[in-house]
C-alpha cells in the first residue's frame, strides 16, 4: 500500500512538472509571436513609404 501512495505522489509531481513545462512553452510561443508581429509591422512601416 505504501508503494501505491508513493507512486501516486510521484505521478502527481510528474503531472505538475509537465504542466509547468507546457506553461513555459506557451509563454515562449506568445513572446515569439509578439516579437514576429512587431518586426513585421516595423518592416511594413520602413518599406511602405
Amino acid at each position: 500500500m505504501a508503494e501505491k501512495a508513493a507512486s501516486k505522489a510521484e505521478i502527481k509531481e510528474m503531472e505538475e512538472r509537465a504542466l509547468s513545462v507546457f506553461s513555459a512553452e506557451r509563454n515562449e510561443d506568445i513572446t515569439s509571436m509578439i516579437f514576429a508581429f512587431a518586426v513585421a509591422i516595423i518592416i511594413m512601416i520602413v518599406v511602405a513609404p
